[in-house]
């Protein structure tokens, strides 16, 4: 999916109470002003495996999950958010993120948070690396609020 704009809410793609595999693919260069990028809705499942999110930008947050999201061996890059994720957000308590070996570069927020922000739900990170977020206020990296849970594995990095 590449320069495709989407005006409405909830996202350009939202996921709603269905299981969805997305492999080997590329999203970029998608504009959402007044939506997310990717919505993961309750009691939805998104695995996207070997693929890339790059050079969006969003007035929402640009990835927004409330149900369960495995992202494995896959890149999130050189995303602008006027909102307060740059990158991810992980809301709600039975919310999980899962994410094995992938990256998330280069991504800036109003605030917030520019990589990863956890409001509720699980987060589980293993080898992923973080580096180069930004935010006007707030955490660059990831930050964690309201109940929110983090494993991170000794093998990623945050720079």
């Amino acid at each position: 999916i590449e320069g495709c704009t989407a005006s409405g809410a909830p996202a350009l793609l939202a996921f709603l109470a269905s299981t969805f595999e997305i492999t080997a693919s590329r999203f970029h260069d998608c504009h959402t002003p007044r939506s997310s990028v990717i919505y993961v809705g309750p009691q939805s499942v998104l695995m996207v495996a070997n693929s890339s999110i790059g050079h969006c930008s969003t007035g929402d947050d640009p990835i927004f999950i409330a149900g369960i999201c495995n992202l494995t061996d896959s890149q999130i890059s050189d995303i602008t958010a006027a909102g307060n994720t740059g990158a991810l957000r992980l809301t709600g308590p039975s919310s999980t993120l899962e994410m094995r070996r992938s990256s998330i570069l280069r991504c800036v927020a109003q605030d917030g948070a520019a990589g990863l922000q956890i409001s509720g739900g699980r987060a589980a990170l293993y080898g992923i690396t973080v580096e180069g977020c930004s935010v006007n206020s707030g955490g660059g990296g990831i930050t964690v609020n309201s109940e929110g849970f983090v494993l991170i594995s000794s093998d990623g990095e945050i720079r």
